[in-house]
């Protein structure tokens, strides 16, 4: 009898487990201990906004025919006073933690400006959730608004579990993937929302984005023939996303944490053109 796998699940894990994954990545990767010092810190500020988050009342189930999202638009229950006050802690997080790329940052006043006016960009509609902007404004938004649509997606996802999702953007916000996984026990592929950190389940042979299930332009990148990790490419929409196969691992792993230790794919499917 084949074990039953449901099509919707959660990422999120409690901080202390994924503190503690941090720590055993930075025993194999000592050389990522910047950015594993950075995240560790932008995740404690997510959790404290998480901790302090109440949702409103949920939208409708996704809509699995017409691929209408959870969630359109902003959490019921956030103001954006929360956001804008989430937004400066993650900014200040990063120049602390990174004072060279300061100068990449735009300033406060500017960020906020942004987020108010682009609210509705950046949760757009299903067709085309956020674009493909990938710039380091748009980056420290969505690590600001992560505490808010975390805590929604883990009051919704219990009871759309079973929900046939097949479109490459999350069922409950509807933001794109940011990473993928094989299943340890069941081999499944599942995509991981790069917002609230849903997974849903994708076909194998079927780009993450565009669906395109043309083989002969799928491929991936990797460091090694039989490494785990890879970068899964498409030379339809020219974009990639990382992929951890738990099966040869032999374990679960925590993809927002794991996805940090693949930098050399990003360089590599990057230096070839491809997009996350």
């Amino acid at each position: 009898m084949g074990v039953a796998v449901e099509n919707i699940r959660h990422g999120g894990k409690p901080l202390d487990a994924t503190l503690a994954y941090m720590d055993s990545c930075r025993e194999v990767h000592p050389e990522l201990h910047k950015v594993f010092d950075l995240y560790a810190a932008i995740f404690t500020v997510q959790r404290r906004f998480y901790d302090g988050f109440v949702p409103g009342p949920p939208g409708g189930p996704p809509d699995a025919v017409s691929g209408g999202p959870a969630l359109v638009g902003m959490v019921p229950g956030v103001e954006l006073s929360n956001v804008q006050e989430a937004l400066a802690e993650i900014a200040g997080t990063i120049t602390a933690a990174a004072p060279e790329r300061q100068s990449e940052l735009e300033s406060l006043s500017n960020l906020w400006g942004y987020a108010q006016d682009d609210v509705g960009r950046l949760l757009d509609s299903p067709d085309s959730p956020g674009g493909p902007d990938s710039s380091v404004t748009r980056t420290i938004f969505l690590l600001a608004l992560n505490p808010f649509y975390e805590k929604a997606a883990v009051g919704i996802v219990p009871s759309v579990a079973d929900v046939a999702w097949q479109f490459g953007y999350c069922p409950v916000c509807g933001e794109r993937p940011s990473v993928a996984k094989y299943d340890e026990t069941s081999g499944t592929r599942f995509l991981q929302c790069g917002l609230c950190r849903t997974q849903w389940t994708r076909g194998r042979v079927l780009c993450a984005f565009c669906g395109n299930a043309d083989q002969d332009k799928l491929g991936y990148l990797s460091d090694a023939p039989d490494s785990p990790l890879r970068a899964e490419v498409c030379d339809v929409c020219r974009r990639y996303i990382k992929a951890v196969d738990e099966r040869a691992l032999g374990r679960e792993v925590i993809l927002h944490v794991e996805e940090l230790t693949m930098t050399s794919l990003d360089r590599e499917a990057l230096s070839k053109g491809y997009q996350p």
